[in-house]
């Protein structure tokens, strides 16, 4: 997205209530432009600028690393190069810039702020542009030269301009703290580049084949959630700088949809079964781990490899609305699906999430009546089984309500038993917020 870092930054800074806009008011020219600051960092290496060292105060993190462009993998390689994403990292960066960003707005050291918010901002850009969010090397070969013509598919990306007009949402608070908002700012990121991942085919087959109206259509989504999530950021920044949050808004946060957040998707000894079935939970072992290892997301049939988000499938392979039994009542809501063997893993800091709710149970459309244990798991956690109970189609659904511990950083939903028969439905999980 280099070409259109400091034109993004502009419709963000135009999106702003006008009180934030005269607060950058001296630097309103100068703070688009520094959206490229990373960009032009790296530039500095070769272009004899000899402004490496300036650049890089607002560029290279604490540890010595660069601001990510876009989801970084855990050796910090950007994912347009590297493996899966790393949400430490990018959460890392995230947090630093806006604190750095905060504390120089409450100093009212408005051109350093502009700075950081600059580096800031081109890191939410750079997430959220399909070029960005995944491997480039299997993008070349998903979209090799056809006739004797290559094309660049991700300069094409980067450089695809905003429409005229039409793109100037209004920003949103992303957290009450810098660690929520970072948090929160951080999984949207990473949700947001799995979904990207579901256009990268028709948007590069609409560039192959010069379809600029579907490029448009893709390209204008992405980019205008590149301008909703950088003035949203720019935002928060400022409202926590001056500590302005509304009570409405105090109250919006103190509740978390689950499947708000993408899920974990890593393969570890943390998630490995036996710890499950030491604790009376029926999984099956890991007799073939290169085939089948321990990880954060798994689903056996009825949708395969990994859990389903807000919609449950039938034995053709058809969605239908997630559904339980509750106080002998048909009840519907946000979701999460999977076969009857199950592991949804999601990140949840205990410092800032107290308590967990959700109804558990069999899909009661499912065709087998065969009995399935659920269970909340918690793999930080001294105790990790969190809650563990069993149920049937025929029978209502199970009501969990637990506490988190504060050292808990990730929540695993379990399930085991049954048969492909079956599909099983965690039903409106919800996070509450810790006091």
């Amino acid at each position: 997205m280099s070409a259109i870092h400091p034109e993004i930054g502009r419709r963000a800074f135009e999106s702003l209530p006008a009180d934030e806009q005269e607060f950058w008011e001296s630097v309103r020219h100068e703070l688009p432009g520094h959206c490229d600051l990373p960009d032009l960092h790296l530039a500095s290496q070769w272009d004899n600028s000899g402004k490496e060292a300036w650049y890089a105060r607002y560029d290279v993190l604490p540890n010595g690393r660069c601001t990510p462009h876009g989801p970084v993998d855990p050796n910090w390689v950007s994912a347009a190069l590297g493996g899966l994403p790393d949400a430490s990292k990018s959460l890392y960066a995230l947090r630093y810039f806006m604190k750095k960003t905060t504390e120089r707005i409450r100093k009212r050291d408005v051109a350093e702020a502009a700075r950081f918010s600059g580096s800031l901002a081109h890191m939410i850009q750079d997430c959220s542009t399909p070029g960005h969010v995944m491997n480039n090397i299997t993008l070349n070969h998903l979209f090799p030269a056809r006739g004797g013509k290559l094309v660049p598919l991700h300069s094409t990306i980067d450089f695809w301009p905003l429409p005229p007009c039409g793109v100037k949402p209004k920003p949103a608070l992303l957290g009450r703290s810098v660690e929520e908002a970072a948090f929160l700012l951080n999984e949207t990121l990473l949700r947001n580049a799995e979904a990207m991942s579901g256009d990268i085919v028709p948007l590069c087959q609409a560039i192959q084949r010069g379809q600029k109206k579907a490029v448009d259509r893709i390209m204008r989504k992405w980019n205008g959630e590149s301008v909703r999530l950088t003035a949203s950021a720019w935002h928060t920044v400022f409202s926590l700088a001056h500590r302005r949050i509304p009570a409405e808004q105090q109250r919006r946060f103190s509740a978390l949809d689950l499947t708000r957040l993408p899920m974990v998707h890593e393969i570890s000894p943390k998630f490995d079964r036996r710890k499950f079935i030491a604790s009376g939970i029926p999984f099956y072992d890991c007799i073939y781990p290169e085939c089948d290892p321990a990880r954060s997301r798994l689903s056996t049939d009825r949708i395969p490899f990994e859990p389903a988000v807000n919609t449950s499938y039938d034995g053709n392979g058809t969605a239908i609305p997630s559904a339980l039994l509750s106080g002998g009542k048909r009840v519907g809501g946000h979701s999460i699906a999977a076969g009857s063997y199950g592991v949804a893993s999601f990140r949840v800091p205990g410092k800032l999430y107290s308590e967990f709710d959700v109804l558990a149970g069999v899909h009661p459309d499912s065709e087998s009546a065969a009995e399935v244990t659920f269970a909340v798991w918690c793999p930080e956690a001294d105790n990790p089984l969190l809650a563990i109970g069993k149920a049937s189609k025929e029978a209502d659904a199970l009501h969990f309500r637990v506490r988190l511990p504060r050292q808990c950083h990730t929540l695993c939903l379990l399930s085991a038993g049954g048969n492909s028969r079956l599909s099983v439905v965690w039903l409106n999980p919800t996070l509450f917020a810790a006091n």
